[in-house]
């Protein structure tokens, strides 16, 4: 097992001791209010299925994590050596140790579990609440720090500033690829749009069924290019009937006979 692993797990199990200390304390606060254990339990169900959802939440970011890179090492020297992560991660069972120790020994059971884990709440609350921040913005302030910080900081910005030149130059070839697209079909399509425009002046006028011949172009056009290249003969139809007939189309049928066609629907 590694040392990375091995320590995320020493951290999730002193997670799970510092929890059970502080339930055990809770408990024994409740009991000397006076409340019956019946009331206790059905307050801990409830509480103790939140904690566990918690705790896998937790577990899984603990393995999932980033890990810390060498830049944030040299920001941190301190808090990201292996001797103060060690640390850290049993603050909570050197607390307990330390609450032992204070008794000497001499009490029961009871008093020495009441001892234990409120060393660990103290010893937990003492390093990770108030000493680990504390030591992290000394750290920050040091000018070695600050220099890594603002190097990461430009780094991190240029990496930007590529991706999104990256992400536009993408962009811009595909434009120019869906144009070069978009006029090889307007050769292929020029034809047949001239015929929608007749077959819709032939409907207009009652000449005839002309939906089945509207359909078959349509599905013609869907499997030549998509819904993109539906979309292109419609418009050049529209184009064509116009500049035929003088006019607009007043109804397009065209686009509800085409409904069911691959993912076309109609208006």
């Amino acid at each position: 097992m590694s040392s990375n692993r091995l320590l995320k797990f020493i951290h999730i199990a002193s997670t799970c001791w510092f929890i059970a200390g502080s339930v055990f304390l809770m408990i024994v606060a409740l009991r000397e209010a006076g409340l019956h254990w019946w009331v206790i339990f059905s307050l801990s169900g409830h509480s103790g299925t939140f904690i566990f959802f918690l705790m896998l939440v937790y577990s899984f970011a603990m393995f999932r994590g980033v890990s810390r890179s060498q830049k944030i090492e040299l920001e941190h020297p301190l808090t990201c050596s292996r001797s103060y992560l060690t640390f850290y991660d049993i603050a909570p069972f050197l607390g307990g140790a330390a609450g032992l120790t204070a008794t000497k020994f001499t009490q029961n059971g009871f008093e020495l579990m009441i001892s234990a884990t409120t060393g660990t709440l103290f010893s937990t609350f003492l390093v990770w609440i108030l000493v680990d921040p504390a030591v992290s913005v000394v750290e920050m302030l040091l000018p070695a720090s600050r220099e890594h910080r603002k190097e990461r900081i430009t780094e991190m910005k240029e990496l930007q500033k590529r991706i999104q030149k990256d992400n536009e130059r993408l962009m811009a070839e595909l434009m120019e690829m869906e144009s070069i697209n978009r006029k090889q079909r307007e050769i292929e399509l020029r034809g047949r749009a001239i015929d929608l425009a007749r077959l819709l002046a032939e409907h207009k006028i009652g000449c005839g069924n002309v939906e089945a011949q509207v359909v078959e172009m349509g599905g013609h056009a869907w499997h030549l290019g998509g819904i993109e290249c539906m979309r292109q003969l419609l418009e050049m139809a529209e184009d064509a009937y116009k500049e035929q007939y003088n006019e607009t189309v007043a109804i397009n049928h065209i686009g509800i006979w085409w409904d069911g066609i691959g993912t076309w629907r109609k208006a």
